[in-house]
């Protein structure tokens, strides 16, 4: 009865190991295949919200309505104020409060588009017509006054295609003022669709107090041949994107890296090996007695059906031969341990857990998300051709972009933290968490309240509203929050331990002592100047996209800015890997910040470029403009560098394995 029942019990407890099996089979097969689907489903969305914008087809007679977005200085793009801030016509009766309905990316901009009043009806021609007229006082005419003076100008946009005019003008050395009271519309339309638009601006009249400016407008329709598709063509600098500068740039980043990868694989493939194969023979020529047995040992675990010493499968199996090595290097002559100096000595130190896990396991993780956004948002803009066919096109596909790869930050940044962690713990996953959900909402916050406090200041439009501001906060709360966590458990679940951390519960206690060496031989001075190599080969690309943001331009060669940026990857990938292979070869085992600084500091450089764009290349000036310009450049500086610090970091980490899966093979 009683071996009746101890039998019960296990087959019970075999059943039941059996079901729990099979449940996590059932699990890890799910989540493997929902990792595999992702990116299809991600590059799925990114095109859904690409090309979500359908032509207007209008009919004879149709009103066609003429938004007006903003004005401001022409030398300070991103300086802007309401348009009826200024003593301009208010649209009256049903137009008074009819305000666009815009997406959340572009009104976080401060982007407002208003009805301006002017009744357009397709393909029908409009005599001048008064939209209203307007008497300034003292107050208005002071404000005028300082409009031209400043080169203010307006935004406007007819069926999502801008137009931009001038307030008016400056005559004459009596500072005589004028304001240019008729805008005419000339508006080309093919089939059904307007296909282009033009204004001009004439009728100057003096800005002078109490005198009426008669404000007017017309309109004139033009048939095109131009295709609807190819409308926004007219609005590309195709001169200046299209120079030949921008195209040898190109082949001198190609040669470079063509060049630099060369370099690092003949170099430190020869290196490694003579490294490899010295330590060998050296072990083997003073140690034969143990060589002996240890491959006794090998041979006869071999017959038992365990792993070999060269087998990489189960490290612990050479574990002997580390403890008698490491022992045999301590009764060397001093000779020999000159001779075996270097990355070799660091096998028991080389795979610490690095200082700040959680923070740096955060960096990484948001760095995988902001390289899994760029990659899907430039090759959905390439297969796209422009974003630029809806107005906000790109702040959309960016914000949508950033929250649904907000998973991905979850899982590399719990994928990372369980792999380097010596004990893994629950509140080190839960600070891992907390890092990467608050950083950016912290950054955000940090940029708008500052953006607020000079927008309202010069009573500026780039002024978030209460309503905006807590919908973009919802979405990190109910969206962004709940997707890192669900990142971090399917990387708890599916990402294993490997041989690393195995070898790295052997390690001993005491940490190998680092020397003092010359000052380029410092972490911060090798991650410092290894930067410089990549800002090299891209800063003509920067100088590109900084034109098209701050000058003025649209930015449309995305198969060059794919081109760069697959560039860019490759020299800090073998950029990192040489710093880290000097670092170690100084018998420095602190490489993880290291690695990942390498990469991280192009964003230095990055943000000192800003620093010389704005200096010699803009007309910017005001501390409001100043402030926008060195916040956003700040940020992108930083994004730059969580997402070039990644890159760097897992190229680094691949080539440690590499290097010391070989010195514990021959070792």
């Amino acid at each position: 009865m009683h071996h009746g029942s101890g039998g019960s019990s296990t087959s019970e407890m075999l059943r039941k190991r059996q079901q729990d099996a099979r449940a996590k089979a059932c699990i890890d097969f799910t989540l493997r295949l929902l990792k595999l689907l992702y990116f299809p489903a991600l590059f799925a969305l990114l095109l859904h919200v690409a090309r979500q914008f359908t032509p207007h087809q209008y009919q004879v007679g149709d009103v066609v309505t003429v938004w007006i977005n903003r004005v401001g200085p022409y030398n300070n793009p991103q300086e802007t104020y309401e348009y009826f801030s200024l003593p301009f016509c208010r649209p009256s009766g049903v137009k008074l409060a009819k305000t666009r309905d815009d997406s959340l990316a572009i009104a976080l901009g401060g982007d407002k588009v208003t009805d301006s009043g002017m009744n357009l009806y397709f393909k029908r021609e409009l005599p001048v017509t008064q939209l209203c007229a307007v008497t300034p006082n003292a107050k208005q005419v002071k404000r005028l006054k300082r409009a031209v003076e400043n080169n203010y100008w307006y935004q406007m946009y007819i069926d999502e295609l801008p137009l931009w005019g001038l307030i008016g003008e400056k005559r004459g050395n009596n500072d005589e003022y004028y304001v240019f009271a008729h805008k005419e519309f000339s508006i080309g339309y093919n089939g059904d669709h307007i296909v282009e638009v033009n204004l001009t601006a004439s009728n100057p009249v003096p800005i002078k107090q109490d005198q009426r400016i008669p404000f007017t407008y017309s309109a004139k329709w033009v048939s095109s041949t131009r295709t609807f598709s190819r409308r926004f063509d007219r609005y590309l600098d195709f001169n200046f994107f299209e120079h030949r500068v921008h195209r040898y740039s190109l082949l001198y980043s190609i040669m470079l890296v063509l060049i630099l990868c060369c370099i690092v694989g003949i170099v430190l493939s020869r290196t490694l090996k003579h490294d490899i194969e010295r330590l060998a023979q050296q072990f083997r020529a003073m140690t034969p007695g143990l060589a002996q047995v240890s491959t006794s040992h090998s041979f006869s675990g071999r017959r038992h059906g365990a792993s070999s010493v060269l087998d990489d499968e189960d490290p612990d199996s050479s574990s002997v031969s580390d403890l008698d090595l490491d022992l045999h290097l301590a009764d060397l002559a001093p000779d020999d341990v000159l001779r075996d100096r270097g990355w070799r000595m660091l096998h028991n130190d080389v795979f610490r857990s690095p200082p700040r896990l959680a923070l740096f396991a955060a960096a990484l993780g948001l760095g995988a998300q902001l390289l899994t956004l760029a990659a899907g948002v430039l090759f959905t803009m390439y297969i796209k051709g422009t974003t630029y066919g809806k107005r906000g096109g790109l702040p959309q596909l960016l914000l949508w972009g950033y929250f649904a790869t907000t998973v991905v930050a979850g899982y590399v940044s719990g994928s990372v933290y369980k792999v380097l962690a010596e004990r893994q713990k629950f509140s080190g996953f839960k600070r891992t968490m907390a890092y990467v959900s608050l950083f950016v909402p912290s950054l955000w916050i940090c940029y708008q309240l500052g953006n607020m406090i000079m927008t309202w200041w010069h009573g500026a439009t780039a002024i978030v509203n209460m309503a905006e501001a807590l919908h973009l906060l919802s979405l990190f709360v109910f969206v962004q929050i709940p997707l890192v966590v669900i990142g971090t458990i399917i990387a708890r679940l599916l990402h294993s331990t490997d041989n690393e951390s195995r070898a790295r519960s052997r390690n001993v206690m005491i940490r190998r002592p680092i020397a003092v060496g010359p000052f380029y031989s410092s972490p911060w001075f090798i991650a410092l100047v290894a930067g410089a190599l990549p800002f090299v080969a891209v800063f003509i690309e920067t100088h590109f996209v900084f034109s098209s943001f701050w000058n003025h331009k649209f930015y449309y060669v995305y198969g060059i800015l794919i081109s760069v940026f697959v560039i860019l990857l490759l020299i800090t990938a073998c950029v990192s890997i040489v710093a880290t292979y000097l670092l170690l070869n100084w018998e420095d085992w602190r490489w993880h910040w290291v690695a990942f600084g390498s990469g991280a500091s192009l964003g230095l450089y990055v943000f000192m470029f800003s620093v010389y764009y704005y200096c010699f290349y803009t007309r910017m000036s005001g501390a409001l403009q100043a402030s926008i310009y060195f916040g956003s450049t700040l940020l992108i500086s930083a994004a730059l560098a969580a997402l070039n610090g990644a890159v760097s970091y897992f190229a680094a980490d691949a080539f440690v394995r590499r290097i010391y899966k070989s010195r514990h093979v021959d070792g």
